[in-house]
């Protein structure tokens, strides 16, 4: 009999010390924990032009709050064919921000650089599956993507809620073809 309850005793903690190790594991995927790390071979995958030289509109989408859309161009790129379809997970959308020079034209190398990667159903249902990444320009004018940063969706989505992107349309801009 004392072989049999030291054999249930095991048993039962073993029983519960796995339980717990997935309670665990189920726990931080509840937390949205999961991270996506933005790879320069994804981001250059990116090479459809959706638009180029943008220079209007009300926000530069460029991390500088105090300037309009009139003081950036930006060029919008996608690894998708249809750029107004349906996105799925693994289709990027990607914008460079350049500035002016002194006579209004564009600046030959980007100052910064956005991202948006489409996710698996239920990733983060409250940014519609996107994950979205700002990586800066180093001093030459290159995209560095060791200052890939992940944006908080709220900071996107003063601009992806708005007019021509809502929900409705993936919160994403259309564009004409």
């Amino acid at each position: 009999m004392k072989r049999f309850n030291y054999l249930l005793s095991i048993f039962a903690i073993c029983f519960l010390v796995t339980f717990t190790s997935c309670k665990d594991d189920d726990d931080d995927k509840d937390d949205n924990a999961m991270e996506y790390v933005l790879t320069e071979s994804l981001f250059n995958t990116a090479d459809n032009a959706i638009q180029t030289n943008i220079n209007t509109g009300a926000l530069p989408h460029n991390g500088e709050p105090e300037q309009t859309g009139e003081d950036t161009f930006r060029d919008v790129f996608t690894n998708m064919s249809d750029v107004n379809g349906k996105a799925t997970p693994g289709d990027i959308i990607t914008k460079y921000i350049y500035g002016k020079d002194e006579n209004g034209n564009k600046n030959a190398n980007p100052s910064v650089a956005f991202a948006m990667v489409k996710q698996e159903a239920g990733f983060g249902d409250d940014s519609g599956n996107w994950y979205w990444y700002r990586i800066m320009a180093n001093e030459n004018g290159e995209i560095d993507f060791s200052t890939s940063t992940k944006m908080d969706v709220e900071d996107c989505f003063t601009c992806h809620t708005g007019a021509g992107a809502g929900a409705e349309n993936d919160y994403r801009f259309v564009y004409a073809n």
